[in-house]
């Protein structure tokens, strides 16, 4: 009789564990689902994008060396850096005339999250380093060329935590400087 009491006890007492545990599991499962669902809407390139965008301009940005390499880390999470790239390549425009060295290069600017490149973006290194500028949009009209800085452009943000411009302290001087145009928004106008 006590090994069939044992047997029965063991049965009404599994039953409900068993029950109790799936059910938590089963919970678990779905909460983790939900939360991998989020994660990856937050690092999905145009939401990861539009939040570096907001820390470019809404946080503070510090200079470090990582691995030995330049980089700008985001204040506020330091899983958002800008890396300068090492691949350089000569560059001359009308607008580099004014500079008295004309050894420049164009390289890339690298938006990262937790070490993944999100954008890249071209840059110009100029007057021998001196300056590190964003490229600026060439505008052709009655075969007429000029060059153009969007004020408000991720470039210009990049630029404005990451730049060289020697002599002066923003990107407006260098653009009287250079002649490169100052515009806001997405027209040339």
């Amino acid at each position: 009789m006590e090994i069939g009491t044992l047997i029965i006890g063991a049965i009404l007492g599994g039953i409900p564990s068993w029950f109790i545990s799936w059910h938590y599991a089963k919970k678990s499962n779905e909460e983790l689902i939900v939360s991998l669902k989020r994660q990856t809407n937050e690092l999905s390139s145009s939401s990861s994008f539009n939040n570096f965008e907001r820390m470019l301009r809404n946080s503070e940005w510090r200079k470090e060396f990582i691995n030995e390499e330049e980089c700008w880390v985001c204040e506020r999470d330091n899983t958002f850096q800008i890396h300068k790239g090492d691949d350089r390549r000569p560059f001359r425009e009308r607008w580099t005339e004014v500079f008295p060295d004309q050894n420049g290069s164009m390289f890339e600017v690298h938006l990262k999250i937790q070490g993944t490149t999100i954008k890249s973006y071209h840059f110009i290194s100029g007057d021998g380093g001196r300056y590190t500028l964003p490229l600026p949009e060439l505008v052709v009209v009655d075969e007429d060329p000029s060059y153009h800085w969007n004020i408000d452009s991720v470039e210009a943000k990049i630029a404005e935590i990451i730049g060289n411009f020697y002599r002066y302290n923003t990107l407006a001087e260098v653009a009287a400087f250079t002649k490169v145009n100052l515009n806001r928004g997405a027209n040339h106008a």
